[in-house]
């Protein structure tokens, strides 16, 4: 911590380094989002996979409505 202290330059530094591996990791995130985005939509489970996306909603709502009423 000391050295942090007696060289601001040296800190400044880091940050900035640190800033930019930040900053590519959200571009690589971002990529890497758009190509799965793309697989999904051509791929032959989508509908398979909304279907289950459905289903699961459906439960979740049905599950908490059903656990708001008995907590009343």
């Amino acid at each position: 911590m000391q050295a942090l202290r007696s060289s601001p330059l040296s800190a400044a530094a880091v940050a900035s380094v640190l800033q930019v591996v930040i900053f590519c990791c959200w571009v690589a995130g971002l990529a890497l989002r758009q190509v799965l985005m793309q697989a999904l939509r051509s791929s032959p489970l989508r509908s398979f996979a909304e279907a289950w996306a459905l289903q699961l909603l459906h439960f979740l709502l049905l599950r908490s409505s059903r656990d708001h009423l008995c907590a009343h």
